[in-house]
Protein backbone atom coordinates (compact mmCIF):
# COMPACT_ATOMS: atom_id res chain seq x y z
CA UNK A 1 0.00 0.00 0.00
CA UNK A 2 1.30 3.61 -0.66
CA UNK A 3 2.91 5.60 2.24
CA UNK A 4 -0.08 7.94 1.34
CA UNK A 5 -2.61 6.50 0.79
CA UNK A 6 -6.37 8.22 1.33
CA UNK A 7 -4.14 10.82 2.02
CA UNK A 8 -5.13 14.84 1.23
CA UNK A 9 -2.59 17.50 -0.35
CA UNK A 10 -2.47 20.75 -1.43
CA UNK A 11 0.19 22.21 -3.67
CA UNK A 12 0.53 25.44 -4.38
CA UNK A 13 2.33 26.58 -7.62
CA UNK A 14 2.01 23.51 -8.63
CA UNK A 15 1.71 24.54 -12.52
CA UNK A 16 5.36 24.01 -13.26
CA UNK A 17 8.61 23.50 -11.53
CA UNK A 18 9.38 22.43 -8.21
CA UNK A 19 5.41 22.14 -6.91
CA UNK A 20 4.78 20.29 -10.08
CA UNK A 21 7.38 17.79 -9.10
CA UNK A 22 5.96 17.64 -5.53
CA UNK A 23 2.28 17.23 -6.62
CA UNK A 24 3.34 14.46 -8.95
CA UNK A 25 5.91 12.64 -5.97
CA UNK A 26 3.01 13.16 -3.61
CA UNK A 27 0.58 11.60 -5.78
CA UNK A 28 2.58 9.26 -6.83
CA UNK A 29 2.89 7.69 -3.05
CA UNK A 30 -0.92 7.74 -2.93
CA UNK A 31 -2.01 10.97 -1.65
CA UNK A 32 -4.78 12.89 -3.51
CA UNK A 33 -3.80 16.09 -4.61
CA UNK A 34 -5.25 19.08 -4.71
CA UNK A 35 -3.47 21.92 -7.43
CA UNK A 36 -3.62 25.49 -7.92
CA UNK A 37 -1.69 27.78 -9.76
CA UNK A 38 -2.26 30.50 -12.00
CA UNK A 39 -1.94 28.59 -15.44
CA UNK A 40 -5.29 26.47 -15.59
CA UNK A 41 -4.14 24.56 -18.81
CA UNK A 42 -0.30 23.59 -17.02
CA UNK A 43 -2.46 22.21 -13.96
CA UNK A 44 -4.69 20.23 -15.99
CA UNK A 45 -1.76 18.59 -17.97
CA UNK A 46 0.02 17.78 -14.54
CA UNK A 47 -3.71 16.14 -13.51
CA UNK A 48 -3.52 14.37 -16.16
CA UNK A 49 -0.60 12.98 -15.64
CA UNK A 50 -1.27 12.01 -12.39
CA UNK A 51 -4.46 10.75 -13.20
CA UNK A 52 -2.47 8.54 -16.25
CA UNK A 53 -0.08 6.83 -13.70
CA UNK A 54 -3.47 5.81 -11.58
CA UNK A 55 -3.33 9.08 -8.91
CA UNK A 56 -6.27 11.36 -7.88
CA UNK A 57 -5.96 14.71 -8.70
CA UNK A 58 -8.09 18.12 -8.65
CA UNK A 59 -6.92 21.33 -9.88
CA UNK A 60 -7.94 25.30 -9.26
CA UNK A 61 -6.60 28.10 -11.35
CA UNK A 62 -6.50 31.37 -9.48
CA UNK A 63 -4.37 34.32 -8.95
CA UNK A 64 -2.80 33.28 -5.07
CA UNK A 65 -3.09 37.25 -4.38
CA UNK A 66 -6.83 36.46 -4.25
CA UNK A 67 -6.36 35.59 -0.54
CA UNK A 68 -10.22 34.99 -0.43
CA UNK A 69 -9.76 32.58 -3.05
CA UNK A 70 -6.73 30.49 -1.34
CA UNK A 71 -8.66 30.26 1.84
CA UNK A 72 -11.87 29.23 -0.06
CA UNK A 73 -9.64 26.09 -1.98
CA UNK A 74 -8.39 24.99 1.27
CA UNK A 75 -11.28 24.74 3.37
CA UNK A 76 -12.99 23.57 0.58
CA UNK A 77 -11.05 20.64 0.30
CA UNK A 78 -10.34 20.31 3.69
CA UNK A 79 -14.53 19.56 3.62
CA UNK A 80 -14.76 17.40 0.83
CA UNK A 81 -12.34 15.13 2.10
CA UNK A 82 -12.89 15.29 5.53
CA UNK A 83 -9.14 15.96 6.51
CA UNK A 84 -6.15 18.05 5.30
CA UNK A 85 -2.54 16.16 6.01
CA UNK A 86 0.14 18.00 3.82
CA UNK A 87 0.28 21.97 2.67
CA UNK A 88 2.78 22.36 0.49
CA UNK A 89 3.66 26.62 -0.23
CA UNK A 90 5.52 26.03 -3.43
CA UNK A 91 4.21 28.98 -5.42
CA UNK A 92 6.83 32.23 -5.69
CA UNK A 93 7.46 34.67 -8.36
CA UNK A 94 10.49 36.28 -9.57
CA UNK A 95 10.84 39.53 -11.41
CA UNK A 96 14.62 39.45 -12.34
CA UNK A 97 16.98 42.56 -11.74
CA UNK A 98 18.22 44.62 -9.39
CA UNK A 99 16.44 47.33 -6.68
CA UNK A 100 17.27 50.23 -9.68
CA UNK A 101 16.02 48.28 -12.60
CA UNK A 102 12.34 47.33 -10.71
CA UNK A 103 9.72 48.87 -9.77
CA UNK A 104 6.68 48.99 -6.55
CA UNK A 105 4.08 46.76 -9.10
CA UNK A 106 6.69 43.92 -9.02
CA UNK A 107 8.01 44.32 -5.78
CA UNK A 108 4.63 44.18 -5.05
CA UNK A 109 3.45 41.31 -6.50
CA UNK A 110 6.76 39.21 -5.30
CA UNK A 111 5.51 39.91 -1.76
CA UNK A 112 1.90 39.14 -2.39
CA UNK A 113 2.87 35.84 -3.26
CA UNK A 114 6.12 34.91 -1.90
CA UNK A 115 4.64 35.83 1.38
CA UNK A 116 1.31 37.05 1.80
CA UNK A 117 0.05 33.68 0.14
CA UNK A 118 1.88 31.42 2.02
CA UNK A 119 1.03 33.03 5.32
CA UNK A 120 -2.77 32.98 4.52
CA UNK A 121 -2.74 29.28 2.55
CA UNK A 122 -0.63 28.41 6.10
CA UNK A 123 -3.30 29.88 8.26
CA UNK A 124 -5.76 27.87 6.19
CA UNK A 125 -4.35 24.47 6.45
CA UNK A 126 -4.10 25.24 10.20
CA UNK A 127 -7.66 25.82 10.37
CA UNK A 128 -8.26 22.93 7.76
CA UNK A 129 -6.18 20.49 9.69
CA UNK A 130 -7.62 21.64 12.90
CA UNK A 131 -11.66 21.45 11.99
CA UNK A 132 -10.66 17.64 10.27
CA UNK A 133 -8.69 16.97 13.28
CA UNK A 134 -5.73 15.53 10.73
CA UNK A 135 -2.15 15.35 12.17
CA UNK A 136 -1.05 17.28 8.87
CA UNK A 137 1.71 18.91 8.03
CA UNK A 138 2.55 22.26 6.12
CA UNK A 139 5.59 22.20 3.96
CA UNK A 140 6.88 26.09 2.97
CA UNK A 141 9.47 25.90 -0.30
CA UNK A 142 12.02 28.85 0.10
CA UNK A 143 14.73 29.76 -1.88
CA UNK A 144 18.30 30.09 -1.22
CA UNK A 145 18.03 33.58 -2.48
CA UNK A 146 15.88 34.70 0.71
CA UNK A 147 19.44 34.48 2.45
CA UNK A 148 20.35 37.84 0.90
CA UNK A 149 23.20 37.64 -1.19
CA UNK A 150 23.48 39.50 -4.32
CA UNK A 151 22.02 42.26 -5.85
CA UNK A 152 18.31 40.67 -7.48
CA UNK A 153 15.51 41.86 -5.42
CA UNK A 154 13.96 38.21 -5.66
CA UNK A 155 16.10 36.80 -2.62
CA UNK A 156 14.28 40.25 -0.75
CA UNK A 157 10.59 38.79 -0.60
CA UNK A 158 11.53 35.24 0.15
CA UNK A 159 13.66 35.73 3.35
CA UNK A 160 10.41 36.72 5.72
CA UNK A 161 8.97 33.30 4.58
CA UNK A 162 11.86 31.87 6.13
CA UNK A 163 11.49 32.64 9.79
CA UNK A 164 7.60 32.41 9.16
CA UNK A 165 7.34 29.16 8.52
CA UNK A 166 9.54 28.85 11.74
CA UNK A 167 7.06 30.84 13.85
CA UNK A 168 4.60 28.86 12.06
CA UNK A 169 5.39 26.06 13.33
CA UNK A 170 6.62 27.48 16.77
CA UNK A 171 2.94 28.77 17.10
CA UNK A 172 1.24 25.59 16.48
CA UNK A 173 3.50 23.70 18.72
CA UNK A 174 2.47 26.13 21.75
CA UNK A 175 -1.04 26.42 20.56
CA UNK A 176 -0.86 22.45 21.12
CA UNK A 177 0.30 22.62 24.63
CA UNK A 178 -2.08 25.38 25.70
CA UNK A 179 -5.37 23.56 24.02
Amino acid sequence: MPLLNNKTAIVTGASSGIGRAIALHLARDGAHVFLTGRDAQRLEEAARTIRREGGSASIEAFDLRESDRLEAFVATTAEQTGRLDIMVNAAGVDHPGTIADGGLPEWRGMFDINVIAMLVGSQAAIRGMRETKSQGHIVTISSYAGRGEGFRVYGAPRRPSIPSASRCAMNLRMSRSVS
